[in-house]
């Protein structure tokens, strides 16, 4: 689960907080795998239908649902998509701190039943607000392991 605080600047100094406004994109990876580019779409409660069209397929990312109540957000379809012994990331050209995910190694389209899950000793996640620049985000995260693992 992640809690957020979504700051919506007017000025320098001047700001409110918009509990309405959440980040657009995730990555998740580890040493060896990765979920590719995620984008989040929020799941209106009151609208069942979202459910069963998401999550969508497309070449270079998933579209996934994200639920959201008070300052609490969560989202699901942790998958591997990167193909076996192959790298996670690629790095740029101009700079090695500026890496993308490995498009050309990455299958989004593979049936879902022949993806894995993702598993590791550690995990990272990059939130991604491309879309508007105006706000700052503050991120706290909480992992609950609830059930033993099958894996």
């Amino acid at each position: 689960m992640m809690y957020s605080e979504c700051l919506k600047y007017l000025g320098q100094d001047d700001y409110y907080q918009n509990l309405a406004y959440f980040f657009n994109k995730a990555v998740i990876w580890n040493k060896y795998q990765t979920t590719g580019l995620l984008n989040l779409v929020w799941d209106d409660p009151n609208d069942d239908t979202l459910a069963i069209d998401y999550p969508q397929y497309n070449n270079t990312s998933i579209n996934i649902l994200y639920s959201s109540k008070d300052d609490s957000y969560t989202f699901n379809h942790v998958w591997n998509v990167v193909s076996p012994n192959t790298t996670v990331w690629l790095e740029s050209e101009t700079s090695p701190i500026i890496k993308s995910v490995g498009a050309t190694e990455t299958d989004y389209l593979k049936p879902q039943d022949e993806m894995d899950r993702m598993r590791g000793k550690e995990s990272f996640v990059r939130m991604i607000q491309d879309a508007e620049w105006k706000y700052k985000f503050k991120v706290y995260l909480q992992v609950e392991k609830n059930n033993p693992s099958i894996y």
